[in-house]
């Protein structure tokens, strides 16, 4: 559906170019000093979450151990795993310092939270003639997570022949975050599952508190594109990094008071998180 809106837009805006031919045209084209600039980006998603791990929740594992994962770029490989330019992955205001120069700030953020309910103990009374049954009901765990992306820079843009082509070239230093959370409220009771000694301390909770999984990357980009201008203010275009350095730290936290599990990753890559934009000047 998203796919068809878009056409749409890019159909309406041709028309109306062609309007514009054949009658006077306003010679607007391009960014002046001053000028805003507000686009939607498409492609792949722009966050970093690739290796983001929370440890898993003890339980009566008497092996308990932490495992994590090294954090990597996954918003810069080329795979089909939402790599569409109709999947909006977020917004890049701009204001034009000179005719050319440009300040950049982009990014789109994610938060979702889930609250915890504990769990019920259920009753079953076989014993009687009109059996008693109460079930019971399984705990719902807690979790909370967050995915960002923040990139601020430079652009400076060319001028051309062409009336309605601006090529670019900047810099940005790209800043990311994403954080998840779990905790599992789930009592056992030792009565109800026969695992009771008389003194009720075989009780057993599941988890200790609150495990946690982060990641927090930044580096640096050389960025370059190219926007065509359908009309005054309106204008769609092409993006990619030619050259990008990405340092990523990850952390995962087993429960409150014990040690954190860590790992770090450089990532370099050439020609790679390619984006379709749709692009407003003001």
């Amino acid at each position: 559906m998203k796919k068809y809106i878009l056409l749409a837009i890019l159909l309406s805006s041709g028309l109306v170019l062609q309007a514009q031919d054949d009658g006077e045209i306003d010679e607007g084209y391009g960014p002046k000093k001053g000028d805003i600039t507000v686009e939607m980006q498409f492609g792949r998603s722009n966050v970093i979450n690739g290796g983001l791990t929370v440890p898993s929740a003890p339980g009566n594992n008497t092996n308990w151990r932490v495992l994590a994962n090294s954090p990597y770029a996954n918003n810069i490989t080329l795979d089909n795993n939402q790599n569409t330019f109709v999947n909006m992955i977020g917004v890049k205001g701009g204001y034009y310092l000179t005719d050319e120069i440009s300040l950049i700030l982009a990014g789109a953020v994610r938060m979702d939270y889930t609250p915890g309910q504990p769990n019920v103990p259920g009753f079953i009374d076989s014993g009687q003639p009109n059996a008693a049954w109460i079930p019971a009901y399984a705990a719902i765990p807690e979790q909370n997570s967050t995915l960002l992306n923040v990139n601020i820079g430079g652009e400076y843009t060319f001028a051309t022949d062409m009336e309605r082509v601006f090529p670019y070239l900047g810099l940005h230093v790209p800043f990311y975050y994403a954080r998840e959370s779990q905790f599992d409220p789930t009592v056992n009771d030792a009565a109800i599952e026969g695992t009771d000694n008389g003194s009720g301390l075989n009780n057993t909770v599941v988890d200790l508190g609150t495990r946690t999984g982060e990641i927090f990357g930044f580096g640096a980009q050389i960025v370059a594109g190219v926007d065509y201008y359908l009309m005054e203010g309106f204008y769609f275009g092409f993006e990619i990094r030619p050259a990008s350095y990405i340092y990523a730290y990850s952390s995962s936290k087993p429960g409150p008071g014990l040690e954190l599990q860590e790992s770090n990753t450089n990532t370099y890559s050439f020609f790679t998180q390619p984006f379709m934009k749709l692009g407003f000047k003001f």
